[in-house]
């Protein structure tokens, strides 16, 4: 009996899921061009502390070493992954290669993307290689060849 209303019942409950995101976007009267992240004017230096990003050094998936200093006058966006993740770091890999599309001109004029890993141990430049050449992502992936690299942190 059961059997003759599991496809009914897996559908009903996948159009939920779904449509629970878009409902809410439909009830929230809210501004959608408002930024999500933290507002560091409203919250105190210790959470978010004002100045440049410290430097740094680590090795791209080319073998190359790269610090801030190489993107000196540009907007840097840096996000962080792991080539073992199975679902959000390609996906992330990918939203960031449409918008560097979306860019166009100022992605690497004025605009550099950097990836960098959380698993530096088994992320070794040729992994990162590997996972930029099979995501089809022209940004640089980095790992650190040795603890060094990280300093203080």
């Amino acid at each position: 009996m059961l059997m003759k209303f599991r496809a009914p019942l897996a559908f009903a409950i996948c159009i939920f899921l779904f449509t629970t995101g878009c409902l809410d976007a439909l009830t929230n009267s809210s501004d959608s061009s408002k930024f999500w992240g933290d507002d560091c004017e409203n919250v105190s230096e210790e959470v978010c502390p004002s100045g440049e990003a410290p430097d740094f050094s680590l090795v791209d998936q080319d073998g190359n070493l790269v610090n801030l200093t190489l993107y000196e006058d540009k907007i840097v966006v840096v996000s962080f992954l792991y080539t073992n993740c199975p679902d959000i770091c390609p996906a992330l890999t990918y939203q960031l290669r449409k918008l560097s599309e979306e860019l166009g001109d100022d992605y690497g004029e004025s605009v550099e993307f950097i990836t960098i890993t959380v698993d530096p141990v088994r992320d070794t430049p040729e992994r990162l290689a590997t996972f930029a050449s099979n995501n089809n992502a022209d940004c640089k992936f980095l790992t650190s060849v040795s603890n060094d690299s990280f300093g203080d942190m």
